[in-house]
C-alpha cells in the first residue's frame, strides 16, 4: 500500500518535471507522517491500556518502532526526539482531560485521567532503557500554563486530604511530576 504511493507519487514528479530532490523529500515527510501517526496511536493505547500485560506489549511495540526507525527514512535521534514529544502532548491532554470531567464533577473520571498522566513516565522509562537518549525527566511544569499547574495542584492537595490510600498516592506522584514533592 506504501509502495503504491510511492510509485504514484514518482509518477507524478515525471509528469510535473519535478526533481528527483523533491520526490525524496516528499516520501520523507510521508514516512515521518506514518512513524508519528504509529508512536501517537501507540502511546494512545499505552495509556488507555487496563492490564499491566497490555501496557507491557505497547510499549515493546514502541520499542521496536524506535528501533526500526531507519525503516522510515528518520534518525534515530529524530525518531527519539518525536517519542517525546508525543509523550508530552499526551500528557498535557491527559491533564485537560482530567479538568474536563472535573468541571462536569466527574471525579472517577478526573483520576482516571490523572491515573494516565501518571503512565506516561514509566513508557519513557521503559523506552530509555534500550534507547538511553530519550530522556526520562518528565515535568507537567514544561506542559502546562502557571494556571493549569495552580489548579492542578489545588486539587492534589484535596486528593491528599480526603484521608484515601489511593487518593493520597495518586497526588503524590501528581506532585511529584508538577516538581513540587521529591
Amino acid at each position: 500500500d506504501q509502495r503504491m504511493g510511492r510509485d504514484q507519487v514518482g509518477f507524478a514528479c515525471t509528469l510535473l518535471d519535478l526533481p528527483d530532490t523533491a520526490l525524496a523529500a516528499l516520501i520523507q515527510k510521508e514516512d515521518r507522517n506514518k512513524l508519528q501517526q504509529d508512536v501517537v496511536e501507540l502511546v494512545d493505547r499505552f495509556v488507555n491500556a487496563d492490564a499491566s500485560g497490555e501496557q507491557t506489549e505497547v510499549a515493546n511495540r514502541l520499542k521496536l518502532i524506535v528501533q526500526d526507525h531507519s525503516s522510515f527514512g528518520v534518525t534515530l535521534e529524530a525518531t527519539c526526539a518525536l517519542v517525546e514529544e508525543v509523550i508530552q502532548t499526551k500528557l498535557a491532554s491527559t491533564v485537560h482531560e482530567s479538568f474536563a470531567a472535573e468541571e462536569v464533577g466527574d471525579m472517577p473520571g478526573t483520576k482516571k485521567w490523572l491515573q494516565s498522566t501518571t503512565k506516561l513516565p514509566e513508557l519513557l522509562a521503559a523506552l530509555a532503557d534500550e534507547q538511553p537518549q530519550i530522556s526520562t525527566d518528565v515535568s507537567l511544569q514544561d506542559v502546562l500554563t502557571e494556571d493549569e499547574e495552580l489548579k492542578l495542584s489545588d486539587f492534589c492537595w484535596e486528593l491528599e486530604e480526603s484521608m484515601d490510600v489511593e487518593n493520597e498516592q495518586l497526588a503524590t506522584r501528581i506532585l511529584q511530576l508538577l516538581g513540587m514533592k521529591r
